[in-house]
């Protein structure tokens, strides 16, 4: 099944995947169990998947792929690129759940690690006296 077309028009009849059919894509999320504010961020950042997979057709190695693109991307901190990629697990679980995707295709793609040094830490006690003092 290798770079086989895994969402055949017949499955996938209204062709939100290789076509960019944003609004579609939107309305996959319209039903999942998530605050307003987390459904509004996947419907934001969807396109960026969508964008990614504009050029090919979806494979079982296509969610892989996107995270080997995020990976290399020097201007995302680790943090986003799991903004994206998370986007882009919720999607296409969402669309194997639906039936319109056959087969999970991110089954077995972890996220990325995120360490301490990726983290920004926040004001404490004496940085906020300092700063106090400061103004």
């Amino acid at each position: 099944m290798n770079n086989q077309l895994i969402a055949s028009k017949e499955t996938l009849s209204t062709e939100i995947i290789n076509h960019g059919d944003y609004e579609n894509a939107w309305s996959i999320f319209k039903l999942l169990d998530v605050n307003e504010e987390t459904r509004k961020d996947y419907q934001y950042r969807i396109g960026h998947f969508l964008n990614f997979i504009s050029d090919e057709d979806l494979n079982q190695n296509s969610f892989l792929e996107y995270k080997k693109y995020l990976k290399l991307r020097t201007d995302y901190t680790v943090a986003t690129k799991n903004k994206y990629l998370i986007t882009a697990k919720v999607f296409l679980k969402e669309l194997n759940r639906r039936i319109l995707l056959p087969v999970d295709i991110t089954q077995n793609v972890k996220s990325f690690s995120l360490t301490k040094k990726h983290k920004k830490e926040g004001l404490n006690n004496q940085k906020i006296e300092k700063l106090t003092f400061a103004l």
